[in-house]
């Protein structure tokens, strides 16, 4: 799904990113989508992305639950960016997460 994904944001893309982001999206979430900024979508789209994801792990659906279902609060997340394409998101369903509930150990 990752390389898909960047190759949805590659430039010359733009439609069809905004035809996925329909896809798995809330009409309010892809609202918000179209209005943002170019620059702002790519980062948009895979934060959204990554974050329903998330949940949908976390609740051992994966791919299967229906994302345009999944609405949950920010304060349930913890996310951050690597660079322009790379996402993560962590999905806490019992309570929020804060920042000191995460270490973060990047290796190479």
């Amino acid at each position: 799904v990752e390389s898909q994904l960047r190759r949805l944001l590659e430039p010359g893309k733009e439609e069809k990113c905004n035809r996925v982001a329909k896809g798995f999206l809330s009409q309010a979430e892809y609202e918000c989508f179209t209005q943002a900024k170019d620059e702002e979508k790519k980062r948009w789209f895979v934060k959204s992305w990554t974050q329903k994801e998330a949940v949908s792990k976390a609740l051992g659906k994966g791919l299967a639950m229906e994302f345009t279902q999944i609405c949950e609060p920010m304060e349930k997340f913890w996310s951050f960016s690597i660079d322009d394409v790379h996402y993560v998101s962590i999905y806490c369903e019992d309570r929020l997460i804060r920042e000191e509930d995460v270490t973060v150990c990047m290796m190479n």
